[in-house]
């Protein structure tokens, strides 16, 4: 899986050729799905306008043209938080016994 803030492409390999079908959403119920009905061996979807910093479930489906279908178990995955800007200063707090000095560099 490769994993961004907002988006996730998930891949994977059947030994026969077969369609792409991945369940995903915010809990094991799913609710949402990206397929691609093209049969392939290398299978490659993206999923979009996900929730940074949040824990996603995903289930893996593929059907060949003869109708065998294979699927895995439930899977998990994080997408990435919000990238908090780096400071354009240092500061630093040194705490004296009951007092604070705050100094920026």
């Amino acid at each position: 899986k490769d994993i961004i803030q907002n988006e996730v492409t998930v891949s994977w390999l059947t030994n026969i050729e077969a369609d792409s079908l991945v369940e995903y959403g915010l809990t094991a119920d799913y609710g949402l799905s990206v397929s691609d009905e093209k049969f392939t061996k290398e299978h490659s979807l993206k999923i979009s306008e996900l929730l940074p910093g949040t824990l996603h479930y995903f289930k893996i489906k593929s059907q060949t043209a003869a109708g065998k279908e294979s699927e895995t178990d439930d899977l998990i995955f994080s997408t990435l938080g919000y990238q908090v800007p780096e400071p354009e200063k240092n500061i630093f707090c040194i705490y004296h016994n009951q007092s604070v000095s705050i100094f920026t560099v």
